[in-house]
């Protein structure tokens, strides 16, 4: 993606923001709250994109939702992001089963 087409950070007075200055920030919210990975080092921008999409899901957001708010140009790329956790696909999977038991239930009757 260029440059050109690139959405800008803007700082909270609406300068661009460089990725070096979220960088930091990034590591300086860290250190305060003393997070690390289990292996030690500090989580990565990335990771944490990850996380939000996922937390967002599992919270019921709309898909939509989570898409502008990681700034994604498409549902291809917010999807790759989210990942499905196991609570999240019991539930899923609960659901079927009522639908599914209240359906032979209609059909038995």
């Amino acid at each position: 993606m260029g440059t050109s087409t690139r959405r800008r950070r803007l700082d909270h007075i609406g300068t661009p923001r460089s990725g070096t200055v979220d960088l930091a920030a990034w590591h300086d919210v860290q250190e305060a709250l003393k997070i690390t990975h289990p292996s030690g080092r500090r989580y990565t921008i990335h990771e944490a994109r990850h996380t939000t999409a996922t937390l967002l899901l599992e919270a019921g957001v709309d898909p939509k939702v989570i898409q502008a708010i990681l700034g994604q140009s498409s549902m291809v790329a917010t999807r790759g992001y989210q990942h499905v956790s196991q609570s999240l696909t019991r539930t899923a999977m609960a659901g079927m089963h009522e639908r599914l038991e209240a359906a032979r239930k209609q059909i038995e009757s």
